[in-house]
């Protein structure tokens, strides 16, 4: 508890999560609650429906025994920034992780920010903060019959769509996918 905010945390528990969650629902009754205006959970877990087909995310109904407790849940594990019912909070990861996650940047991935007044009132305010910028490249090797001849093609080609990007001042990750068969020995 710090000034009459209380902060529960679970940690990820991967298929056990659930049976930790309804651990923590049985027990919440039994703590002292004198003082505490505020309680924020926080925890490692994703929410059902949020990216399709992602395994080990809890669902609503399994969360909701918790509405009584808690103010605001923060949560983590899904890389993409959502919040339901003014309740659950996730901000999603501010730098990707692998290049599908790209998509969700355009959701505006950050950070929550949650002013708590000693009434148990609370304002809270999302800041949106770029990571760095992500571009794929497909470059289709063919033509080239030497090493040196794909290289000086496929960094002109970068120059070319380097001018097309918008990287916001930060060094971006590239993806380069090179496409078709070499004309010459693979290992040069």
């Amino acid at each position: 508890d710090v000034d009459g905010v209380r902060f529960i945390g679970i940690p990820w528990r991967g298929a056990a999560t659930n049976a930790v969650l309804q651990r923590v629902v049985e027990d919440m009754p039994l703590l002292e609650w004198h003082n505490v205006h505020y309680t924020v959970l926080v925890t490692h877990v994703g929410i059902e429906g949020i990216i399709p087909d992602v395994p080990g995310c809890l669902k609503m109904s399994e969360l909701a025994p918790l509405r009584q407790y808690v103010n605001y849940i923060a949560t983590g594990h899904l890389h993409k920034p959502f919040e339901i019912d003014d309740w659950i909070h996730n901000p999603g990861a501010i730098e990707n992780c692998d290049f599908q996650e790209e998509q969700h940047r355009k959701d505006g991935k950050g950070v929550f920010v949650v002013d708590v007044a000693e009434d148990g009132s609370s304002v809270v305010e999302k800041h949106c903060i770029p990571g760095r910028p992500f571009h794929s490249v497909e470059f289709n090797v063919d033509t080239f019959s030497v090493p040196s001849e794909l290289s000086n093609g496929l960094q002109q080609q970068l120059k070319r769509e380097r001018e097309h990007w918008d990287n916001l001042g930060k060094q971006p990750v590239i993806r380069v996918r090179l496409r078709g068969n070499l004309a010459f020995d693979r290992s040069l």
